[in-house]
């Protein structure tokens, strides 16, 4: 092994940068607000009541989005459709059915989409219940 030399002086530790939310906290705040500006009305819609009591949601993230029909895409339309159902105490759908469309090119997607989707279930009192006449709106957007 080699001898430490004698005249060895430390360098300083090179400046680390801090993250930005040391930086500019004012940002960070900002940002924070601009977040629930955002996704205020999705967050309190969806909030759990005082005694532990909310509708019936679909679980976006298992249940993904519906199918694009490739007619409409040929006619790069956009479409509409209110899909009502019942959805049941452990989050399947059942007895579900087509309310209003803009467009019936869009209709069977939508209730293949929704038949096969996964819900959270409404509560009440902390217990998961069956919700009968729940409403959801697909919206069917084309972009280029």
């Amino acid at each position: 092994m080699s001898e430490p030399k004698e005249n060895y002086e430390p360098q300083p530790l090179p400046e680390v940068a801090k993250p930005f939310w040391q930086r500019n906290p004012v940002l960070l705040l900002s940002s924070f607000a601009i977040f629930l500006g955002v996704c205020g009305a999705q967050v309190a819609r969806h909030s759990i009541s005082h005694n532990g009591s909310r509708s019936a949601r679909i679980n976006r993230l298992v249940s993904g989005a519906p199918h694009y029909p490739k007619i409409a895409l040929a006619r790069h339309e956009n479409g509409r459709v209110s899909v009502h159902c019942t959805v049941e105490a452990d989050g399947d759908p059942v007895g579900c059915n087509i309310m209003q469309s803009t467009d019936p090119v869009f209709n069977a997607d939508a209730l293949y989409f929704i038949q096969h989707a996964k819900f959270f279930p409404a509560m009440v009192n902390g217990n998961a219940v069956e919700q009968a006449h729940y409403r959801l709106n697909l919206n069917f957007t084309w972009r280029s």
